[in-house]
């Protein structure tokens, strides 16, 4: 087999519900309740499509291999200031991104593991075929993660770069392994470095007076204001921001997923100042999403007592990764997090190379971070 089919559809309604059965068999977020709650999560009309993957050597029930979501972004309106996003708002009007603007890490596309290879060599011809119907002066693919193409790796590179899409890269997601620590958080405080022991205790020290509460999706409604007030200003910082959220995002996937998701606050005589919004799914404790007062942060500690009171939560709840996301790569290192690097990639139809751009893009957002090393050795 050469190649796969495709099949495009303008948004979720349009899949038929028997590729949308196997594909929460595969993955929940790719489920229709996460996706649809995704869908409608999206601040500003970003034009969200599909495309399904199919070989076509296998009956329609069990030919489904693969899927991509779509969004055409307008860089005048939708794009922040800051940023690789912001960079490139100056250079175009429009980009064809393949992502989940949501999540951190390969998850805008997925492909069984046996088509990896034709899968995203069919990737990128359906980003051809939608730039140039769409008007996309670029197209851009999202965190694509080079370990998962296993063996395929040198061929998909190589074909990466023969049908212009050149890569550079962006933040680290950052992810801790929380399996030696056995489901119990005091080994994981014994397992810190004196002087980060110490550091985590004065932290948390600092948020004694505060009240931690769990919100239900009514809650997050009630408080949908303040919540959002919170939440856009610390997404101002954000490297990969589209500006996609809807204010009661939190709320609907709360509702929707009230087992799989936790959503935290933080208190103080009664006001909000700080939440995080986490998804759990199997053994990994994704943190999606943090807001808090950047005013109270420095007295209480804000970010980083939300962060320490999710990695409670997870240790105790047994789970075996806790995913950060990007940003603050270097706080986030001192909790043990490690970087997990991704390869973005940019193809353009413009004057400006996209190769040129790339560098240029890379450059201009580099930030220098010092990895720390607060876990002591693992016996």
């Amino acid at each position: 087999m050469n190649k796969l089919d495709f099949q495009f559809f303008d948004c979720l309604e349009q899949i038929p519900s028997l590729y949308l059965d196997e594909l929460q068999r595969q993955n929940l977020f790719w489920s229709k309740a996460y996706l649809d709650c995704y869908q409608r999560s999206l601040a500003i009309d970003h034009s969200l499509s599909f495309a399904l993957f199919f070989d076509p050597k296998k009956p329609k029930e069990n030919s489904l291999v693969g899927i991509a979501m779509f969004h055409m972004v307008d860089t005048e309106n939708q794009l922040p200031s800051g940023g690789i996003l912001g960079f490139a708002k100056h250079l175009v009007s429009k980009i064809l991104v393949c992502a989940n603007l949501h999540l951190a890490g390969e998850s805008g596309f997925w492909f069984k593991e046996d088509y990896i290879e034709l899968g995203y060599k069919a990737l990128s011809k359906v980003m051809e075929k939608l730039a140039k119907e769409k008007g996309a002066c670029y197209s851009f693919i999202k965190d694509l993660h080079q370990k998962k193409m296993g063996q395929a790796q040198e061929e998909v590179e190589k074909w990466f770069y023969k049908q212009r899409f050149y890569p550079f890269n962006a933040q680290p997601n950052m992810l801790l392994d929380l399996s030696r620590f056995s489901g119990d958080s005091i080994q994981y405080f014994d397992s810190l470095k004196t002087k980060y022991r110490s550091r985590a205790k004065q932290i948390m020290q600092k948020a004694e007076s505060l009240d931690f509460q769990e919100f239900t999706a009514q809650q997050i409604q009630q408080n949908q204001g303040v919540i959002s007030e919170l939440f856009d200003r610390i997404l101002q910082n954000s490297e990969l921001n589209f500006k996609y959220y809807k204010p009661d995002f939190f709320a609907r996937l709360k509702e929707v997923w009230p087992l799989q998701t936790s959503f935290r606050v933080l208190v103080k005589k009664g006001e909000i100042i700080g939440f995080s919004f986490s998804i759990l799914l199997g053994k990994i404790w994704r943190v999606q999403s943090v807001g808090f007062s950047l005013e109270l942060n420095s007295t209480y500690e804000l970010y980083q007592n939300l962060l320490y009171d999710t990695l409670n939560l997870a240790i105790n709840s047994g789970r075996e990764k806790w995913i950060l996301g990007r940003t603050a790569m270097e706080i986030k290192s001192n909790f043990g997090a490690e970087p997990i690097y991704f390869t973005q990639l940019l193809k353009s139809r413009s004057l400006l190379g996209g190769k040129q751009t790339a560098k240029l893009i890379e450059k201009a957002t580099e930030e220098v971070w010092t990895q720390r090393k607060p876990l002591k050795e693992a016996n």
